[in-house]
């Protein structure tokens, strides 16, 4: 018995098939928020405790940096859970994954050298390096709220360039929350 092959036919196969797994969503959504809320806490703690002679303030932003272990450890966890309920990995979980991992060596690259040189440059960049990841992250899952508000943050990174020191910490919270938080927030429905 032979069979006929209909390349139309094979054709809309796999066009049916990609829009069902574009359709599937990703887990990008909690980690945008996890790590907005983280991001901007850790912001907003370097801007107060710069703002105030309190010791407690200067305490709480001597241990701040555990906020990225906190995070770490819920991110494993999520990381944990989706595996075992994916069915697959869709491609834009590795587009984020990588893009988040160049992100965050950048982060701590520049952190590093501002802490050597003692000074402000780690807050004035990272709006930008958020906003440029977020721009690309956006563009690649043809998310276009992503691609706004990475924009907003990347306008916010220029804003740093021409406010008072001691305001760049406050506006790397605000990016931070715009970029990611209020990102994550407005993903959950979405399927990116």
């Amino acid at each position: 018995m032979e069979t006929s092959y209909n390349p139309t036919d094979a054709i809309q196969t796999i066009e049916q098939s990609i829009k069902e797994i574009s359709a599937l969503p990703t887990g990008a959504a909690y980690y945008f928020k996890l790590w907005g809320l983280i991001l901007s806490s850790f912001y907003a703690i370097q801007f107060i405790a710069q703002q105030t002679d309190s010791a407690t303030w200067n305490l709480i932003q001597n241990f701040s940096w555990l906020l990225f272990v906190i995070g770490g450890i819920a991110s494993g966890v999520q990381n944990k859970r989706d595996q075992q309920t994916e069915q697959f990995e869709h491609f834009l979980d590795r587009v984020y994954f990588y893009a988040f991992i160049s992100f965050a060596i950048s982060v701590a690259v520049i952190q590093l050298y501002a802490s050597l040189k003692d000074n402000q440059l780690n807050y004035t960049l990272f709006p930008l390096l958020l906003g440029m990841t977020i721009i690309c992250t956006g563009g690649i899952a043809k998310y276009y709220l992503s691609v706004a508000l990475g924009v907003i943050c990347c306008a916010l990174s220029v804003v740093n360039l021409f406010v008072a020191v001691e305001f760049v910490a406050l506006i790397a919270a605000i990016a931070a929350f715009i970029g990611s938080f209020l990102n994550g927030y407005f993903m959950k429905n979405r399927n990116v």
